[in-house]
């Protein structure tokens, strides 16, 4: 594949067991998503969770197995500290007590909405935006004031995305987002290593929070001697 595709966009604004397998079967060999078909991690509906291939309330969406459960658990781990101890600049977080919140979503290929047609790199970018963003909406990422972040990658198309909302937006401007995801980038030249891929979700929200904890030169540094 070619080189990994950055998009910078700042938002503002139940089954019986076998047949949740079969459903899951079915899903983890799909390879084109729309965003309306999507499942979401944090549903209370636990068929829908599952099809993340996440058992409990989860941030991550992984529905064709791109990155081990192993680097999900450590994902939503990373991704609860963040919560949990980050500070972010509205009332609503100082009253509730939490920090930013941030949610992932993998897939194999995303459905464009320009029908049969090659695109070029802008207009994939483009289609990539447009999905993030209604993605967002379907999950009611709102948060308790817009103090969230919706990373998105996909796997066949090479695209991976940091969509902010505006609060989140306000600490994590739409040009530290470039400059950490080229610093990751030689993460997903594989797109088959499923754990370089899991490593490099994994580096990127590290630095995410490095950012929201105002630690600018660490969240900036090279990987492996290569420069962002």
């Amino acid at each position: 594949m070619g080189k990994l595709s950055v998009l910078v966009l700042v938002a503002i604004g139940v089954a019986l067991a076998e047949g949740v397998n079969q459903y899951r079967s079915r899903d983890e060999f799909r390879q084109i998503w729309n965003y309306t078909d999507f499942p979401d991690p944090q549903s209370p509906n636990e068929e829908e969770r599952l099809r993340c291939h996440r058992h409990s309330i989860s941030s991550v969406c992984n529905p064709n197995n791109i990155i081990s459960k192993t680097d999900a658990d450590a994902i939503d781990n990373e991704i609860t500290k963040i919560y949990k101890e980050t500070q972010c600049s509205c009332h609503e977080c100082y009253k509730n007590k939490h920090g930013y919140a941030i949610r992932v979503a993998l897939i194999n290929e995303f459905e464009k909405f320009r029908k049969n047609a090659p695109l070029s790199k802008k207009e994939l970018l483009w289609e990539a935006k447009m999905f993030t963003y209604l993605l967002s909406q379907k999950w009611r990422m709102q948060g308790s004031c817009n103090e969230t972040v919706l990373i998105f990658y996909s796997k066949n198309d090479n695209v991976l995305f940091t969509l902010t909302r505006e609060i989140a937006g306000k600490k994590l401007f739409d040009r530290d987002i470039a400059r950490i995801s080229m610093a990751v980038r030689s993460y997903f030249v594989n797109s088959d290593d499923t754990r370089s891929i899991g490593d490099g979700l994994l580096e990127l929200i590290r630095r995410y929070r490095l950012i929201f904890d105002g630690k600018y030169q660490e969240a900036f540094k090279s990987v492996s001697g290569t420069k962002p």
